[in-house]
């Protein structure tokens, strides 16, 4: 009987984390901007700006530190072959070439812009951003899911297409936790002594 309430508790929760969160394919459609503010180093008297822009399947990503430093990316996760444009001036176009698990001297700087992208969005959005990862329409949701496509395209090279349906193609903790099987613990049944 405890088995079975364990069981119906985990299915409602999942049914109700998936009503109230976005889709794979939401989120690659979705058109949004955001932009996360706070406070960084030395001693907070300098903002971390960092700033999304959306559009389908095109992402920009600035972000500011200590007013002086400046980094743009450019990534259209729907475009063949896997790259990041880098600068706003001058532009520089870095191509994935493998997974980055031991790069190349020509691979090594994708690999490093890669890292350093999903490590700003991590450190200054992620941990900073208002609202709920599962709400589009909160800041922290947009990120989360600027975050998702990012890995999905850059850490894992899949191109992706906004005309499909995607489910479960997004790197989330919840598909991962959908495959989880809940075994129960056996009970122990005291051995009456003789």
């Amino acid at each position: 009987m405890k088995f079975l309430g364990i069981l119906a508790i985990f299915f409602f929760s999942q049914a109700y984390s998936e009503e109230n969160s976005f889709t794979d394919s939401q989120c690659l459609n979705a058109n949004y901007q955001t932009k996360i503010v706070h406070k960084g180093k030395p001693f907070g008297l300098f903002k971390n700006i960092l700033e999304i822009k959306k559009e389908q399947c095109q992402i920009i990503i600035d972000q500011q530190t200590m007013k002086v430093l400046n980094n743009h990316w450019s990534i259209d996760v729907c475009r063949h072959p896997v790259h990041i444009k880098v600068g706003s001036d001058g532009v520089d176009v870095l191509k994935r070439e493998s997974d980055c698990k031991k790069p190349t001297k020509s691979e090594a700087e994708f690999c490093s812009q890669m890292e350093e992208i999903l490590r700003v969005i991590q450190d200054d959005g992620l941990i900073f951003a208002d609202g709920e990862k599962e709400k589009m329409d909160s800041d922290h949701g947009k990120v989360y899911c600027t975050y998702l496509i990012l890995q999905t395209y850059l850490q894992k090279g899949t191109v992706l297409n906004r005309f499909y349906d995607y489910e479960q193609v997004l790197p989330r903790f919840e598909n991962n936790f959908k495959k989880a099987v809940v075994v129960p613990k056996p009970s122990v049944v005291p051995v009456p002594s003789h």
